[in-house]
């Protein structure tokens, strides 16, 4: 019997579940990745090979209001100053960060990090297929991939079968705000440097919202997932319950 080809996860839905393609009608995919981009499989997106309408229900939209001395004190805490760009960016809040949009990410950088706004989402093999915003992070390794930081303030699950779909924002308790684990690619000539966030199992906070969670890092686990000096299984899962607060804001 031929092997099971690995599920497919975070911007695409496993392959064989039900799905629904443009053309609305609902139907069972079986999809088996391009044994061209077998590298994929340990964590190392660059180029996604997926159908261009096969889709799950992504994590896509997150807010900033952090300002760039709270970073700065921050980072330097944890040992990690900011060492580029040597000026201080102009960096504007904004409630809602939507996928295609530029957001601040920490990457290593000599003997810190590098503040880079890069674009959200990497760009997909297929010229009409959609940008991967979220990557699966359960049973993956991470240690080629290209590592980064993504702070935010809160971020934001829906839940209905209707639009508008209920809307509520998480935020870390105790914590003005915090960092998603993500990986960056250098990108295409055309479209520059991106990055996407990798999600877990939903945690207590989050699973009676969604069924799938952005990674939100302990801030002693930051340092950590840059130059992946623990293993990726304890950072890389949902927080305890009680750690994020929730508000209805639709």
């Amino acid at each position: 019997m031929r092997p099971r080809a690995r599920p497919w996860v975070g911007a695409v839905r496993d392959p064989g579940c039900r799905t629904s393609p443009p053309n609305g009608r609902e139907r069972t995919v079986s999809y088996r990745p391009n044994p061209a981009n077998r590298h994929l499989r340990m964590g190392c997106l660059n180029e996604p090979a997926f159908p261009s309408w096969v889709w799950s229900d992504v994590c896509n939209d997150f807010g900033n209001h952090v300002a760039y001395a709270e970073y700065a004190e921050a980072l330097r805490h944890l040992g990690m100053p900011i060492v580029a760009p040597i000026a201080a960016p102009n960096l504007e809040p904004k409630e809602d960060i939507w996928p295609s949009e530029v957001a601040t990410v920490f990457r290593r950088y000599a003997e810190g990090v590098e503040l880079a706004r890069l674009r959200w989402g990497f760009e997909p093999s297929n010229p009409k297929g959609r940008a991967v915003i979220n990557f699966r992070s359960e049973g993956r390794s991470f240690a080629s991939s290209r590592r980064c930081l993504v702070p935010a303030s809160h971020f934001f699950e829906f839940k209905g079968a209707k639009s508008p779909k209920s809307k509520f924002k998480f935020t870390l308790r105790d914590e003005p705000w915090f960092c998603f684990a993500g990986l960056w690619s250098p990108g295409t000539p055309e479209k520059g440097e991106a990055f996407t966030l990798l999600t877990t199992t939903p945690g207590p906070d989050v699973a009676p919202i969604h069924s799938r969670q952005m990674v939100v890092l302990k801030r002693e686990d930051w340092q950590s997932w840059l130059d992946l000096s623990k293993p990726g299984p304890e950072m890389l899962r949902a927080l305890p319950a009680g750690s994020l607060a929730v508000e209805q804001v639709r």
